[in-house]
């Protein structure tokens, strides 16, 4: 096969297609698009668009290949209108992610940043960073995918509730996982902290609002490594100063980068550059996944 290949892509994805014909084209350049016309895969990750107009151009084109989870950057309909086959990695980056948010969670109960911060600072005001324990408290889940469980698998030893909200929810992966499946608003009046795993859609665009916030408990932490757009900044921001909301710890954002972000200017947020699911292990996976499947789909034409 004749694969073009976009944007950076692990060693050992490399090596997978070491058999084929590979060009690295930088989706935009002149280049890629001379080489899209007689290509029969194109394996992207996260910057190039593949819409209409691109595939209009790829007379050949049998696969996308998505190196990541989402496929927000693929008009899937337009593929498979053309038969092209889209191939991504479901649930490879769940531990990646499961693991990020366990440490926000602990972080944000300890507030870790502002400690770190202090002691580099020349302080030792240790009354000013008295802490809470995680354990005792009840943890709400919105959403219960492979993230969300691999969420309550990881809290089974810090000796927490779980709860759970799915729209499609599994109720023997939850007792299995020991979380008690509950309706959103039982969820937010429960919770000391809630973590966010569900798709952008336009049913969740902003689904963290005034009003859900408005229903959660007095003091609570909340956690987002799902979509920035999810979250109403605004209305996070307003209620993280009136301490509705005692802190909340974002990995993404409504607009990325953040530029001139008012949550800067917030002492009770810990802010990461959407890497939950970004690791060593979980970039290979990313990778390596959806090529594999992708050759061995071809192997079976």
């Amino acid at each position: 096969m004749k694969v073009v290949v976009s944007e950076e892509i692990t060693r050992g994805a490399e090596a997978l297609l070491s058999d084929h014909e590979v060009f690295k084209a930088q989706f935009g350049t002149e280049e890629f698009f001379n080489r899209i016309k007689d290509a029969d895969a194109l394996v992207v990750r996260t910057y190039t668009n593949v819409n209409k107009k691109l595939l209009d151009k790829a007379l050949r084109l049998k696969y996308v290949v998505r190196c990541g989870v989402g496929l927000e950057n693929i008009d899937v309909v337009a593929c498979e209108s053309r038969g092209v086959k889209v191939v991504n990695a479901p649930g490879s980056n769940a531990d990646s992610v499961a693991e990020h948010i366990v440490m926000m969670m602990l972080a944000s109960m300890r507030n870790l940043v502002n400690s770190h911060n202090h002691v580099k600072g020349m302080g030792w005001e240790r009354q000013k960073f008295v802490g809470k324990e995680l354990k005792g408290k009840t943890v709400g889940l919105v959403g219960f995918g492979a993230i969300g469980r691999a969420v309550a698998g990881r809290l089974r030893g810090f000796g927490v509730d779980v709860l759970a909200y799915d729209v499609f929810m599994d109720e023997q992966k939850a007792k299995e996982l020991s979380a008690k499946p509950v309706e959103l608003n039982e969820l937010l009046r429960s919770s000391d902290m809630i973590s966010i795993h569900v798709p952008l859609l336009d049913s969740t665009r902003h689904m963290v609002n005034e009003e859900f916030i408005r229903m959660m408990k007095d003091g609570a932490v909340i956690v987002n490594t799902s979509r920035g757009a999810i979250v109403d900044e605004d209305a996070l921001i307003s209620r993280l100063r009136d301490g509705k909301l005692s802190f909340a710890a974002l990995d993404v954002f409504e607009n990325e980068p953040p530029v001139g972000s008012k949550l800067f200017e917030l002492d009770n947020v810990l802010l990461t550059p959407h890497v939950a699911g970004v690791t060593v292990e979980s970039f290979e996976r990313m990778c390596s996944e959806p090529i594999s499947t992708m050759l061995g789909d071809a192997g079976e034409d």
